[in-house]
């Protein structure tokens, strides 16, 4: 066991990832991912939670889950020791028979009920995603909802936003071939046009490339704007009256807009990076 932890952790440590910026990824806490890359596995909540953890850990630093599972459950088999032979004994030649039927049994239950127990976990995650990406094309079509608070500047309580009917339109990553043009290197151009907005307010766009976790936060109190993940060519965009900061944790995997300008990505794939848009 001691072996998978450490495998996980020189993974992570080349990634140039810290605890806090794994936990931030996979939401798993700090001392839970201490304890997998001490290899105690014990001290996790149960087995479905280590299979779930070890996946998690092993995609958000570059390996393949599949074979990281493998590697511990045949490591695990070998943790268990084998019941002895019972030393011949006339008497208790019938007691020993039945234990060695009793800890059989007992074992194919053990992994009768952790293959059931997997494959709830995997249903359960099916669902989770189905809805998650219903719900995300049910809302991208919403318009933002903007409050005014009496001590502060506007917070945008939506993400994504249409703009007045008449402003340029905002050309997204789908679009055909006419409207956005061919870069020189073969990779499609998205052209994002500045829509007309009062003076107080910035146009704010990120297209996610890859999978990335996103934090939007209004300044100087940090309040939450928005925070989630983002799909390969998912679009955000929000309209700020205020000072924010961008918290990306692949900053390779986005692409950024602000007021018409394409500020391309802001890393490389993996970094965490924070970015502080000033509006003048």
């Amino acid at each position: 066991m001691k072996e998978i932890g450490a495998i996980l952790k020189a993974a992570r440590e080349e990634k140039g990832l810290s605890l806090e910026d794994l936990q931030m990824l996979t939401k798993i806490r700090a001392h839970q991912l201490e304890a997998i890359e001490a290899g105690d596995f014990h001290k996790l909540p149960g087995e479905v939670y280590v299979r779930g953890f070890i996946i998690n850990y092993a995609k958000n630093v570059g390996l393949d889950p599949e074979q990281i599972l493998a590697r511990y459950y045949a490591e695990k088999k070998q943790a268990v020791p084998e019941e002895p032979d019972p030393v011949p004994d006339a008497g208790a030649e019938d007691t020993a028979s039945f234990r060695r039927v009793m800890t059989r049994k007992s074992l194919e239950s053990t992994n009768a009920g952790m293959k059931k127990a997997n494959r709830l976990v995997m249903a359960s995650v099916g669902l989770v995603v189905v809805v998650g990406l219903a719900v995300g094309k049910y809302f991208a079509g919403k318009p933002a909802a903007v409050t005014t608070t009496e001590n502060g500047p506007a917070v945008v309580t939506e993400e994504k936003a249409t703009p007045p009917a008449n402003s340029p339109s905002v050309a997204g990553p789908a679009e055909g071939k006419g409207q956005t043009g061919e870069a020189a290197t073969g990779e499609r151009e998205t052209a994002v046009a500045t829509p007309v907005l009062p003076a107080d307010e910035r146009h704010l766009v990120v297209e996610a490339r890859e999978v990335v976790w996103l934090g939007l936060y209004q300044l100087p109190a940090r309040t939450i704007i928005f925070e989630g993940t983002l799909q390969p060519g998912e679009r955000r965009e929000w309209f700020l009256a205020a000072d924010v900061s961008l918290r990306i944790g692949n900053a390779g995997g986005v692409r950024v807009f602000y007021e018409g300008q394409d500020l391309g990505t802001l890393g490389s794939s993996g970094q965490v990076i924070t970015r502080e848009i000033t509006v003048d």
